[in-house]
C-alpha cells in the first residue's frame, strides 16, 4: 500500500516540475517574440539612438541614457521600474509592452508628458507642472495586459 502512495507522490511532483518547466518555456518564448516585435517596430528609424528590452520573471531595473529618442520595453510576468539617468532634452517615445506584470515609469522633472498607452489598470501620479513651451515630451505608448502601470514624476 506505501508503494502505491510514493508513486503517486512522484507522479504529483514530475508533473509539478513538468508545469513549471512549461511555464518558463512559455515566458521565454514571449519575451523573444515581442523583442523580435519591437526590433521591427525600429524599421523606420535606424538612424536614430534606439534603445530595445525584454524583462520577465523577476524584478528589473532599466536606466534610459538622455541621449535615447525612443526606448522599446517589454516586461513578461515579472516587475520593471523605468527611470532615466537625467532628463532628456529632446522629444522621446517610450513603448511599454506589458504581460501580466508591474511596470513603474519615473517620470523626470521638466518634461511633458503625452500618455498614449492603451492600458486599463494605470495608477497616473503626473503631477501637471508649468514648463516652457519648447520643453521636450516624452510620449508613452503600448499596451499592458493584466498588467499595472504606475507613472510618477
Amino acid at each position: 500500500m506505501e508503494e502505491k502512495k510514493q508513486g503517486s507522490v512522484i507522479k504529483v511532483i514530475l508533473a509539478a516540475v513538468g508545469a513549471v518547466a512549461v511555464f518558463i518555456g512559455a515566458v521565454t518564448a514571449t519575451m523573444f517574440a515581442l523583442l523580435r516585435r519591437n526590433i521591427r517596430k525600429i524599421g523606420a528609424g535606424e538612424n536614430q539612438n534606439n534603445r530595445i528590452s525584454s524583462y520577465g520573471l523577476g524584478k528589473s531595473k532599466a536606466m534610459i541614457e538622455p541621449e535615447v529618442d525612443n526606448a522599446f520595453y517589454s516586461c513578461v510576468a515579472g516587475a520593471l521600474t523605468i527611470s532615466w539617468a537625467e532628463a532628456p532634452k529632446k522629444d522621446v517615445v517610450l513603448d511599454l509592452t506589458g504581460i501580466c506584470s508591474a511596470i513603474t515609469v519615473v517620470i523626470p522633472d521638466g518634461v511633458k508628458v503625452s500618455l498614449e498607452m492603451d492600458v486599463k489598470n494605470a495608477n497616473e501620479n503626473i503631477e501637471e507642472i508649468e514648463l516652457p513651451e519648447d520643453a521636450p515630451t516624452l510620449t508613452i505608448t503600448g499596451k499592458a495586459v493584466l498588467s499595472k502601470v504606475n507613472f510618477y514624476r
